[in-house]
């Protein structure tokens, strides 16, 4: 397994903030308990995580409630997606059409 990536053991349970490289503001805390409290089903940000090396990669973050039959919360699920690879075509294509355009 790459260095760089935790398992799934040691990602099991724990508390995604514990991997967060910023502060986390008040809005996403906000936004857990819109989850919890059944105002929203589900939520989609970009955050900075720490890799197990250290390094930061930028993630695309979805959370989405679990409820019993009669509505009410039990869980969520996240899925956390290294966007790393998106975000530098992203920025290459930016590059380029300035170039472009200046031409």
């Amino acid at each position: 397994m790459n260095s760089c990536i935790r398992s799934r053991d040691e990602m099991l349970g724990k508390q995604l903030r514990n991997f967060h490289t910023e502060q986390v503001p008040d809005q996403p805390r906000r936004n857990s308990h819109a989850i919890r409290s059944g105002e929203i089903d589900r939520l989609v940000e970009e955050r900075l995580y720490r890799r197990k090396d250290g390094s930061e990669f930028p993630a695309l973050v979805s959370t989405a409630a679990v409820h019993d039959d009669k509505g009410k919360y039990l869980y969520s699920v996240r899925t956390v997606t290294d966007i790393t690879a998106r975000m530098e075509i992203e920025r290459g294509k930016d590059e380029f059409l300035a170039m472009t355009s200046h031409e």
